[in-house]
C-alpha cells in the first residue's frame, strides 16, 4: 500500500495464488484489471499454464481469477469467476472501470459486468469495441470511455494499432463512436482528472510520439 500523505509503501497480504486441482502447472498472471467499490478493491486476473520451452500460454480451464481486497482487515475474498458467462478467460490485457457500483470489464472479444448486490457476472455486448487488446479504459460521467487499442487483422496477419473512441452508456446498453485520437496507439493507461474543476481523460503511453494526451467529452 502506498501513502502519499507520507511518501511510504507498507507490505500488505499478498494477493492469492491462482490454484486448478486439474494442472498444477497453473500459475498467477498479468495484464489483469482492479476497481474500487465501496472502498473495496476488486481484482480479476488471468492465469497462465506453464508449456515448457514456449514459456507460459494464456488460459486456464477454470477461468480467470476473481477476489476482492479489504483494506479495513487486510483480507482478500475468492468471488464467482465470470467464465460462467463468458467463457474461461477474458482476452489480456484486461480493461475495467466501475459505473455506479457495478465493476466493467473488457477483454479480447468478450464485456461483462459484475455486480457486488448480487454477487454475480452478465455479459454484455461489445459492440464498436469489439476485439481491443491494449486500449484505455476510463469513467467519466457514468459513462465507460474505450480508447485505441490494437486489432488482428486476418487478412494480412498482423495486428493493427487503432485511434477509435468508443463510449458506452450502461443505462441504454449502447455504444457511441466519439472523436479519434491524433494518431493510433495500443498499450496506453487512462485516468479521468480535472482541470479547473472540469473532468477531463488523461492518455499516457503507448507505442506512439507523443504520449500524454488529454480528451474533453
Amino acid at each position: 500500500m502506498y501513502n502519499p500523505a507520507t511518501d511510504t509503501w507498507t507490505q500488505k497480504h499478498d494477493m492469492p495464488g491462482i490454484e486448478d486441482s486439474s494442472d498444477p502447472t497453473i500459475g498467477g498472471g498479468a495484464g489483469g484489471a482492479t476497481g474500487v467499490i465501496n472502498d473495496k478493491l476488486y481484482v480479476l486476473s488471468p492465469c497462465y499454464s506453464d508449456n515448457g520451452a514456449w514459456g507460459y500460454d494464456e488460459g486456464c480451464p477454470s477461468g480467470p481469477w476473481f477476489l476482492r481486497y479489504n483494506p479495513g482487515t487486510d483480507t482478500w475474498t475468492t468471488l464467482p469467476r465470470p467464465d460462467s458467462v463468458v467463457g474461461t478467460h477474458f482476452g489480456s490485457p484486461l480493461q475495467a472501470g466501475v459505473v455506479n457500483g457495478k465493476f466493467y470489464v473488457m477483454g479480447g472479444v468478450s464485456f461483462a459486468v459484475y455486480d457486488p448486490a448480487t454477487n454475480k457476472w452478465t455479459k454484455l455486448t461489445t459492440g464498436f469495441a469489439r476485439g481491443r487488446a491494449g486500449a484505455a479504459m476510463a469513467v467519466l460521467g457514468s459513462r465507460l470511455y474505450v480508447i485505441g487499442g490494437r486489432r488482428y487483422d486476418a487478412a494480412t496477419e498482423t495486428w493493427d494499432s487503432l485511434a477509435v473512441t468508443v463510449r458506452y452508456d450502461p443505462t441504454t446498453g449502447t455504444w457511441t463512436r466519439l472523436a479519434d485520437l491524433p494518431s493510433p496507439r495500443s498499450d496506453i493507461a487512462a485516468s479521468r482528472i480535472y482541470l479547473n474543476g472540469k473532468a477531463r481523460i488523461e492518455v499516457v503511453g503507448g507505442r506512439g510520439t507523443g504520449n500524454n494526451l488529454q480528451y474533453t467529452p
